[in-house]
């Protein structure tokens, strides 16, 4: 579950850029790193991956809930590991590169991982990000990930029975729709942004009436990111049975993605209505009012999981575009590296889109997407 988020992660350009000019100052300590991995041809994987299990106990930077200094150190570690990780993809003319010392400090919820267990990728993925960017906010540095992944939601409350509308932001860096209900995403997108009616007892309380009032409560998009990372929520959890459960409905989406529709701004179009809510300043609508310029993405990633809920391979596509311009679709299968036919639509069906195929079903986070 993490080589192919980390092989998504590095193939975004600004973020690797960015990630890979900072300099990490003195003060936060040399990097651990074993130097006679840069001379090794070939690796034993299985051997490398024992070590680290077992040094995992030996690990002394961790983030801790009482210690902002070993949570700093953990998240600065964690960004030095990445800046080896993005080199050696970048650069190394190995056949493949085995992070090791990233093995060695990760952690989840401050615990040791066990580098032989199924771990949830988008879960690994919120966790890598988070600490990118705490690491350069620690630096003083942008926060490249929020800036390149992060967007915007509007969680609108729209009154029925009065002229009123309140919305309240929050932040998102990837965005998980339900595949049970739904053929295709463009589907899934438009119940996304439906909402639910509130009203007789659970009527929603206007501040400017004072009273309760029939509301419409929804989620839509106020500011979407460069980069548009998608999760097909194909994990569920029977509590009856208490395993966890996969679904490999099918389930299709394009290669081109308008999301338009599904913004504040799209929605306030489609229904012939004004943006301004009662709890947004003029200088915020004014801001705001442009902030979904550049709603159409394109397929440029994407993560398959293949096998069963408790188990199973992630491997990654990513679409590269080399020196001359020209862009290309490549299988990341841990070691391997190759080009694929993935620009063919029924190579596309065949391996993402779930349903009969045994052998391979999508799953989180199922795509990466980049503005037009």
């Amino acid at each position: 579950y993490m080589t192919p988020v980390l092989q998504q992660l590095s193939m975004i350009q600004p973020l690797r850029t960015a990630v890979l000019s900072v300099k990490i100052p003195p003060e936060y300590g040399d990097d651990e790193f074993d130097e006679d991995d840069l001379r090794r041809d070939t690796f034993d994987t299985f051997s490398d991956v024992k070590s680290c299990v077992k040094d995992n106990n030996k690990t002394t930077i961790s983030p801790t809930k009482d210690s902002k200094n070993d949570r700093n150190e953990y998240n600065i570690q964690i960004l030095r590991q990445i800046q080896r990780i993005f080199g050696h993809l970048l650069e190394s003319k190995l056949q493949y590169h085995i992070p090791k010392g990233f093995w060695k400090i990760f952690k989840f919820s401050g615990e040791p991982v066990n580098l032989r267990d199924q771990q949830d990728a988008v879960e690994f993925l919120n966790t890598v990000v988070d600490s990118l960017d705490e690491a350069l906010k620690t630096l003083n540095l942008p926060q490249i990930c929020s800036k390149v992944l992060g967007g915007k939601f509007a969680d609108q409350k729209i009154c029925k029975d009065c002229p009123h509308r309140y919305s309240r932001e929050e932040d998102f860096t990837l965005i998980s729709v339900d595949i049970r209900h739904s053929q295709n995403l463009k589907e899934s997108l438009e119940q996304y942004v439906i909402g639910e009616l509130l009203d007789g007892p659970n009527a929603y309380h206007c501040e400017k009436c004072n009273k309760k009032v029939d509301t419409i409560k929804r989620t839509c998009f106020k500011k979407l990111p460069t980069v548009l990372a998608i999760q097909l929520k194909r994990f569920d959890y029977d509590w009856e049975r208490e395993t966890p459960i996969k679904f490999n409905d099918y389930f299709e989406f394009p290669r081109e993605l308008d999301m338009e529709p599904y913004t504040v701004q799209g929605l306030a179009k489609a229904e012939g209505t004004s943006v301004i809510d009662e709890n947004t300043s003029d200088e915020q609508t004014s801001t705001n009012s442009n902030s979904n310029d550049g709603t159409c993405y394109k397929l440029v990633g994407i993560i398959v999981h293949m096998g069963q809920a408790n188990g199973g391979h992630y491997y990654s596509f990513i679409q590269y575009k080399n020196e001359s311009n020209s862009s290309h679709w490549y299988k990341f299968d841990d070691t391997d590296v190759n080009e694929c036919k993935m620009d063919d639509d029924e190579e596309l069906r065949s391996q993402c889109f779930g349903g009969d195929n045994p052998t391979s079903s999508f799953d989180q986070p199922p795509m990466k997407r980049q503005r037009r």
